[in-house]
Parts: structure tokens; sequence; C-alpha cells
């Protein structure tokens, strides 16, 4: 029973904790505090999708390392496993393309807003210092009737925002904001900046006959005031106050519905405060987060087999597959998911050690100018040295290809480019797949042989043609060795 209490009592404090306001934007109470809330979240807006760009070259440059190990590879079944898994990376980095930009439009728009407002908050902190002073010695009375009195400004004043607040200041417990968690802030009207100006008091002293008049008008305040020739001026200030809106601006509907943006500006007029438009362009970006692209170390076998395009990419390239038609349903699809499961490993620790770890210590051939060069598979899944690979491992493939057939045919050859590219390599480096052999203590092109199209060389119309003479002569020879037996 304890036990069913305690969690019923977390299950709450988490609820709770998820539906309320973010504890640092519910702790903005001036524009000291809002002004260093709006820095960190105009940071956040401008960096929420800096990783995109960063997950998308990653997968491309994945799709590009997966796509040259399948070019080197010599079966076809080998070179479908890389090739699905290249068409996979490269359709990931890019499907989401449009979500980014949707969301990257209404990132700009609130950090927008949110710019103007710190410059808002940073014009009034500085206006704030000005102070009223006497302008002494310029005080004139031009005739009879009119005295003039001279002030001027100056920003000797306190100091209202030092602009070094930060952050984690905000809340007591030096908490780092929630920016999506934040039902509402307090957020400084234009209108209301007049208020952080201090009431400013003159008083002339040395009249004479002043009447102990209450607050009222000029006339009445002076009434009877006499002078006589030892008045001076002092001015005062009251002291400013840092909190100027009176209420906080919602954001969301509700601490309880962070679904939906305050219902009270669906419509934006000419007539909505500034303040719910900042408000409303928060939320409508925090309700459209940056799409986050696949991460090739999180791949596994168990995830690519309920990939419908992953299944019809294995099922076309893939000889073993290529009879099945209905790939949803039944022992075909059964069937498939169970290769793509076992073939890719079953957990990511599996697909990463033979699809990134394996495939990121290979060296393949490339060749860029006269000589081929062996190189690590990470330089070479860079733009320019990727084409200058892919193209030679195809060159390579395609000798290959064409060598059984040149076996059967009489006349040994071997190809100036084969005998220079294998000429200087060690015999480690001296590999059949790339038409060298390592024979009489060197590396050498590998010899084969072509079939003739000549007269002095057997075309497999003329090798036919024997044979059937051979076959048509066979009782006669056996003739012969029979006879040669009787007279023995």
């Amino acid at each position: 029973m304890k036990n069913t209490v305690k969690l019923l009592l977390a299950m709450l404090f988490i609820s709770d904790a998820q539906a309320a306001n973010d504890k640092v934007a519910e702790a903005v109470q001036d524009i000291c505090k809002e002004r260093a809330y709006l820095l960190d979240l105009a940071k956040f807006l401008q960096d929420a999708g800096s990783s995109y760009f960063t997950d998308q070259n990653a997968l491309l440059k994945q799709a590009a390392k997966w796509q040259l190990a399948a070019a080197a590879e010599t079966s076809q079944e080998g070179r479908c496993k890389f090739l699905t898994l290249s068409r996979f990376a490269t359709l990931e980095a890019y499907k989401q393309e449009r979500q980014y930009t949707e969301a990257l439009a209404k990132h700009r728009e609130a950090n927008n807003l949110v710019q103007q407002q710190i410059g808002l908050l940073t014009a009034a902190a500085a206006a704030a210092k000005l102070k009223l002073k006497e302008d002494s010695n310029q005080h004139a009375a031009t005739n009879a009737g009119v005295l003039t009195l001279k002030f001027k400004l100056d920003n000797s004043g306190d100091t209202v925002c030092t602009g070094k607040e930060k952050v984690t200041e905000i809340e007591r417990t030096g908490k780092e904001p929630n920016h999506r968690q934040a039902t509402s802030i307090l957020l400084t009207a234009a209108e209301d900046i007049t208020k952080l100006f201090a009431t400013a008091t003159v008083a002339i002293s040395g009249l004479n006959s002043c009447g102990n008049n209450g607050p009222s008008a000029l006339a009445t305040a002076a009434n009877n005031c006499a002078f006589d020739g030892g008045e001076t001026m002092a001015i005062t200030f009251a002291t400013a106050t840092k909190k100027l809106a009176s209420a906080s601006t919602k954001i969301f509907n509700s601490d309880d519905d962070k679904s939906k943006c305050d219902s009270a500006t669906d419509t934006i007029t000419e007539q909505t405060p500034a303040t719910k438009i900042l408000a409303r362009k928060i939320c409508e970006a925090m309700l459209k987060p940056y799409p986050q692209l696949a991460k090739t170390a999180q791949l596994s076998g168990k995830q690519l087999k309920e990939n419908p395009d992953f299944r019809v990419w294995t099922r076309n390239c893939n000889p073993r597959f290529r009879a099945i038609k209905d790939l949803n349903s039944g022992e075909n699809l059964k069937y498939l998911q169970t290769y793509i499961e076992t073939t890719y490993g079953d957990t990511t620790n599996k697909f990463k050690q033979t699809f990134l770890d394996e495939v990121d210590k290979t060296k393949l051939p490339s060749r860029s100018s006269a000589e081929q060069a062996s190189k690590d598979i990470e330089e070479l899944a860079d733009t320019k040295t990727f084409s200058e690979t892919i193209t030679h491992l195809e060159d390579l493939r395609s000798q290959k290809e064409a060598a059984p057939s040149a076996q059967h045919s009489g006349s040994p050859t071997e190809t100036p480019a084969n005998a220079e590219n294998c000429k200087e390599k060690s015999q480690g480096e001296c590999k059949d797949e790339n038409g060298c052999e390592f024979k009489d203590g060197k590396c050498q092109a590998k010899v084969t042989t072509t079939t003739g199209t000549d007269a002095k060389t057997n075309t497999t119309g003329s090798n036919s043609f024997v044979f059937s003479k051979v076959l048509l002569m066979l009782p006669f020879f056996i003739s012969i060795i029979n006879f040669q037996k009787n007279i023995l």
C-alpha cells in the first residue's frame, strides 16, 4: 500500500512539473532579468537548428562510404547490402528539408521580435541613468514678466541594469531555462518605459512670504513668494523601479495545454499589443521544432526491416529475392524481414561493428594520376576523391568480370595499364582484384587469355567443327586398334 501511495505521489509530482510554467521564466520580475532571459532565448532560437546540417552532412558522408564499399564488393549480394544502406542514408539526409525550412522561418520570425524587445530594454536601462541638473549661471529674465530657468541632462544617475546579468541568476537555485516549457513571461510594453524614469523634484529655497500650500498648481504654490536675492535650487530624484509590467504575458493557452498558443492572439490586429504579438511568435516557434535526422549509430537490422522502402530496395538488388512480388504480407515478407535483421544485426551494436567500424577500417584503391594508391575510406568519401575512387573501382570490377571469358581462349594477354599498375606493388598490395598476381618474387599483371578471331586462333565455331570431325572418325580409329590386336 505504501509503495502504491509513493508511486501515485511521484506521478503527481512529475505531472505537475511538466504542466507548470518554467521556473526561470516565472522568476522574471524586472527589466534586467527580462533582458537576461530574452538574450538566452534569442541564442536558443538561433542555435536550435544548428545540429540539422551537422547531422545531414554526417549522413551524406556515411552514404558515400557505403557506396564505395558497395563498389568494392565482388558479389551482387555484397554490393546490394551496402547499396541499400547508402540509399537509406541519402534519403534520410534530405527527406525532412521542408520541415526544416518551415521551422527556420518560425524561429527567425520570433528571434527578430525578441531582438527588438532586447533593444527596447537596453535603451530604457541606459536612458534611466539620465538626471536633470541645474545649468548654473544660465538662468535669465529677458523681460520684466518672465524668468527662464535652465536645466541640463547627464547620465550620472544610478545604474538600473548592469548589462551583465546572467540567466542563471534569475532563479534563486541557479537553474538554466527550459524555453519550451515556458507558458508565460513578464514582457515590458514600450508605453510603460516612462515608468522607469524617477520623478524629479526641483526645490528653490531662500524665498520669503511663501504660503504653506500643499500639492497644487504652480500659481497657487508660488503665491506670495518673494525673492530676497539669496535663492538656491536643488533637484532630487525618487528611486526608480525596475518592475514595469504588472502581469506576465501568456505564451501558451495554459500551463496544462502547451499544444496551442494563447487563444487571445488567434487574431492579430493593429490594436494587438506588441508584447502579445511577441509571445505569439515565441509560441509558434516552440510548436515548430526542427526535425531530428536519423543517426547511423542508432541503426539496426531490427529497425531497417520495418522500413518498406528498404525492403523494396533489398528485393530489387538481391538475386535471392527478385521473384518476390508481394512485400507487404505472408511468408515472403517474413522471409525478407528475417534476412534483413540477420544481415544487419538485431542490435545497434552489431550493426555498428559490421557496417560502421569495419567500413571505417577499409582501405580502397583510388586513382587520380597514372598510379593507383590505397587510401582510407574516410578520406575517399570526400567529393573529389569519391568520384575518382568510384570510377576506378568500376573499372577494376569490369576487368574482373571480363577475366573468366578470356581464360578459355588460347592467346595469353596482359594489358599495358595492368602491367604498369602492378609493377611497383609490394606482395601485400598485389591483389587479384586489382588485376595483379605475385609471381617469381615480384608483382606482375595477371596473365589472361583472349578469344581469337583471326585465322590462327580457333574460335568457338572452329572448335565445334573440329570436335564434330573427331566424332565422325571415332569408329575408324576403333577398327584400327582392333586390327592391331588381332595381328599381335
